[in-house]
């Protein structure tokens, strides 16, 4: 029916009455509108009807705009219905909880930087944790502080010098073994601060060019009998005092003094 004009519409073959699958189209010559069916339109019933090409749709007549519709429109699927009724905002990301069941869960930028990272060596530079860089590698033979350890190799503390003066106060947290070699004729070896129960180690003192043979020692420093000893004070000459930290303030210390080699 080609010739069919939209206010006769109403009267044409099947129209049936009016369901939700019906189009509604505005007669502006009769000022109204009307009603017609899909089954109409798939039997040609409206022939030519005008339609303004939009949006996407580029046909000029109802019937081919509505085919190309239908070619085009995402068909009715239970994920996108899920996808659809999610509330999102900035920093979330959607998730499957089940088939076509969608969800929505936070997703920080801290988290992104993560996700969009090559692999894992990426993502360890990402967490700050690159191997050897961040982190030491695993070595089954890494000495720990907190387990009983037998060493298979020699194991060596540097010994640390100590620069001459009428006072000088050791710095236990640089090392366990110092080396002096005086310069003055009177040194008192001052309280120091920073001992740490069970730390020990030796202090090595040599005579330089001006000798010390009496060095004085803070209250701090227990030696046998309350005494510290005299040491030999000839240059060159050298003497050893050992000592062990009891606690925070109490060093004890023993001096072995003109140290040679034997003949």
């Amino acid at each position: 029916m080609p010739g069919t004009r939209i206010k006769d519409l109403t009267a044409l073959p099947g129209a049936g009455s009016a369901n939700d699958d019906d189009l509604v189209i505005f007669d502006a010559d009769a000022d109204e509108t009307k009603r017609i069916s899909r089954s109409q339109l798939a039997a040609g019933l409206v022939g030519d009807l005008p339609y303004t090409p939009s949006g996407g749709i580029s046909a000029t007549t109802v019937p081919t705009a509505i085919a190309e519709l239908d070619t085009e429109k995402q068909p009715l699927d239970a994920g996108l219905t899920s996808i659809a009724g999610l509330t999102t905002a900035a920093d979330k990301m959607v998730y499957t909880t089940a088939a076509d069941v969608y969800a929505v869960a936070s997703l920080t930028a801290a988290g992104r930087a993560i996700l969009d990272d090559a692999d894992t060596a990426a993502q360890r530079v990402t967490l700050g944790l690159e191997i050897g860089v961040d982190i030491q590698a695993f070595d089954a033979d890494t000495a720990k502080t907190d387990a009983a350890q037998t060493f298979t190799a020699a194991q060596r503390g540097q010994v640390t010098t100590l620069t001459s003066a009428a006072s000088i106060t050791i710095n236990f947290a640089l090392s366990n073994n110092f080396i002096l070699t005086t310069g003055h004729a009177a040194i008192l070896f001052a309280n120091p601060t920073t001992e740490v129960a069970g730390q020990s180690g030796s202090i090595f003192i040599v005579q330089g060019s001006t000798t010390c043979a009496a060095p004085t020692w803070g209250n701090q420093w227990y030696f046998a009998g309350g005494t510290a000893p005299a040491l030999t004070g000839t240059t060159g000459k050298c003497a050893r005092i050992d000592y062990i930290v009891q606690a925070a303030g109490k060093i004890h210390a023993v001096a072995t003094d003109n140290l040679t080699y034997t003949s």
